[in-house]
């Protein structure tokens, strides 16, 4: 009697390894699907005591064309923390205005902007550094 449970027992384990083998296809993702990147405009305002960026807030993955306009009566070197290997203003001239553009990829900690090395604004970019679908 015991002999025929343990002879079920090995078939039952027996076919729990040959269903995995068999239906290891892909799991589906656990997350909701990754949506396209947007190409958006940002506006970006130094004033004398803080900067005012429009969005202040931007999806992962999104395309950014900058307008970083400079409203004080003095020169501002301008950056963005986390990207200052990618954003660096030098010498903003009163009055005037910078275009560029730069992918939003580094999610996760709020960014500020900095005018000559201190912080001025804030700007966040939403979402998750990992990819749809893993964990």
């Amino acid at each position: 009697m015991i002999r025929r449970y343990l002879v079920l027992f090995v078939i039952a384990l027996l076919a729990l390894g040959l269903a995995k083998v068999l239906f290891r296809g892909e799991r589906p993702p656990m997350s909701e699907p990754a949506r396209p990147a947007q190409s958006r405009v940002v506006e970006v305002e130094l004033r004398d005591d803080s900067v005012f960026s429009r969005p202040a807030v931007v999806a992962v993955g999104d395309d950014l064309r900058l307008a970083i306009v400079n409203r004080t009566r003095r020169q501002a070197r301008v950056s963005l923390s986390g990207y200052e290997d990618r954003l660096s203003v030098i010498a903003l001239a009163p009055d005037s205005t910078w275009r560029g553009s730069l992918v939003a990829d580094r999610p996760g900690v709020p960014l500020a902007w900095l005018v000559d090395g201190v912080p001025r604004g804030r700007f966040d970019v939403a979402g998750s550094h990992l990819v749809a679908g893993h964990q």
